[in-house]
């Protein structure tokens, strides 16, 4: 059985006054949240750790406001090499038989450059392996759709009339909902109909005042186990 893990991050910016670390990065990850998934999207577990930053000298409030995290959380959170040990072990416990699935490209980018950052060696098979089983589903899905530009998160959930389960900007929430979406997509019927539904409202020649979800009911094509 190969596993799909769907992963996402909370991002907090690097502090100004660090001029030489902001020319590699910008931000670095303040949250990491996972779930696994077996061949039916059914959660087989689930991995969240807050993590410690390295380059803040201040929280952002807006920050704070988006993702509900505090420095309460992180004063005594591990370090991302910890957090990325713990989740390569986690991933792997089971044989290298997974694909990594993140909502955008910059998921993987942010690692990769948080590693260069933070001197953080990839080693190991199995770091190895999960840094080159990972996927963009967001392209995924826009090619899907045809899109030109990408979607967020919480827009793509309401264009197949699924509703955000928990808190968006909550990284293990955010990677539920990924794989609550990615679940349509595995049901050939469910995913004709509404692909097929959603490429005709967005063509250019149309005009909407409100959102997808809210005019066509697609509760009737999902199956028992992807309606919510």
């Amino acid at each position: 059985m190969r596993r799909r893990i769907f992963v996402d991050f909370e991002m907090h910016p690097i502090a100004r006054e660090y001029h030489e670390e902001r020319k590699i990065w910008k931000d670095e990850i303040i949250e990491f949240g996972a779930v696994m998934m077996d061949n039916e999207n059914h959660e087989l577990d689930s991995f969240q750790s807050y993590v410690h930053p390295v380059f803040m000298t201040s929280f952002s409030r807006k920050i704070c406001d988006l993702t509900g995290i505090g420095p309460e959380q992180l004063s005594g959170a591990p370090h991302l090499q910890t957090v990325l040990k713990d989740f390569t072990e986690w991933c792997s416990r089971d044989g290298l038989d997974f694909t990594i699935y993140a909502w955008s490209d910059t998921d993987l980018m942010q690692v990769l450059m948080e590693m260069e950052l933070k001197k953080i060696p990839c080693e190991g098979r199995e770091m190895n392996y999960l840094l080159k089983n990972w996927e963009d589903f967001q392209k995924m899905y826009g090619e899907m759709l045809g899109l030109q530009r990408p979607l967020s998160l919480s827009d793509a959930l309401d264009y197949v009339g699924l509703a955000p389960k928990g808190r968006l900007h909550d990284a293990l929430w955010d990677a539920r909902n990924t794989a609550q979406l990615f679940g349509m997509t595995l049901d050939p019927l469910v995913y004709r109909r509404t692909i097929g539904v959603i490429k005709e409202a967005l063509k250019p020649q149309k005009a909407f005042s409100t959102s997808l979800g809210d005019l066509f009911d697609f509760s009737s094509l999902l199956s028992p186990k992807l309606a919510v």
